[in-house]
């Protein structure tokens, strides 16, 4: 995948700081938090990969979970297109690692809401046990 190009299909400024990032987070299966890019990329400054990610989700190349951890997670979007409400997937946080994972094979239904709300964002996690940690018990 060609890094640049996706920032700019985005409508991102492809800088190499940028560039750099999305490619960390392209690389990963599941989510990431901030802090975990900061050491992960550790020439680059917190308030730069900060306003980067928010650049980046504003974008629609990320999307953010609440795993109700207080931490924000990032996972880049699965689809070609902007992130909508349409395209929200579960997502599974083990109690025992920590770890988010993206579950993009279940999708979640769009509620029917009374006229004149309108959806901009939907949110299901499930909590539990990862296979790795459920076999190590």
């Amino acid at each position: 995948m060609d890094i640049e190009k996706k920032l700019l299909d985005h409508g991102v400024r492809p800088t190499a700081v940028r560039t750099m990032l999305l490619a960390a987070l392209t690389k990963r299966h599941g989510t990431v938090s901030a802090q975990e890019l900061e050491i992960e990329l550790d020439t680059v400054d917190r308030s730069t990969i900060s306003r980067s990610l928010a650049t980046f989700t504003e974008a629609g190349l990320l999307h953010v979970i609440d795993d109700g951890t207080g931490v924000p997670k990032y996972e880049c979007c699965p689809s070609e297109h902007s992130h909508h409400a349409a395209d929200s997937h579960a997502h599974f946080h083990c109690l025992r690692c920590g770890a988010t994972l993206c579950l993009e094979s279940m999708h979640i239904d769009l509620p029917k809401l009374p006229e004149g709300f309108q959806i901009s964002d939907i949110s299901y996690i499930i909590s539990g046990l990862c296979p790795k940690c459920s076999l190590s018990q």
